[in-house]
C-alpha cells in the first residue's frame, strides 16, 4: 500500500472512530458484577477439631469424584507442532471437553487429551 493510500485509510478510520465516540455508538458498558452473599453460599461452622475433620473428609470425597473429569489438552498443527496446551473438564458422558478459549485459540484445531 502506498503512503498516500495508507494515510487516507488511517484518516478515514480515525474519523469514523471519532464519530462513533461522539454519538455513543462505540460505547460498551460492562455487565454489572455478580455479588455473592452469605445467604447464597452454604456454610458450615467449624467450631471443633471434629468439625474440621468432617469438612476435610467431605473435600477429599469431592476431589476423588471430580479429579477424573479434569484432563490435560495439547493442540497441534497438521505437522504435529504444538500450538498450545492447557487443561479442560470432561462435561458429557461421551467425552466432550470444555476448556478456555485461550487454550484452543481457534476452533477446529487437532487436540490430544
Amino acid at each position: 500500500m502506498g503512503g498516500y493510500t495508507r494515510c487516507t485509510m488511517l484518516s478515514a478510520l480515525l474519523a469514523g472512530a471519532v464519530q462513533c465516540h461522539a454519538h455513543g455508538v462505540a460505547r460498551i458498558d460492562p455487565p454489572p458484577l455478580a455479588r455473592a452473599t452469605a445467604k447464597d453460599s452454604p456454610s458450615m461452622e467449624i467450631d471443633s477439631p471434629d468439625a474440621l475433620r468432617a469438612l476435610e473428609a467431605r473435600v477429599r470425597a469431592l476431589a476423588v469424584k471430580v479429579r477424573p473429569a479434569v484432563v490435560g489438552i495439547v493442540f497441534t498443527d497438521d505437522k504435529g507442532v504444538e500450538l498450545g496446551s492447557g487443561s479442560g473438564t470432561i462435561i458429557t458422558a461421551d467425552g466432550w471437553v470444555l476448556t478456555a478459549g485461550h487454550v484452543a485459540q481457534q476452533p477446529g484445531r487437532k487436540a490430544s487429551v
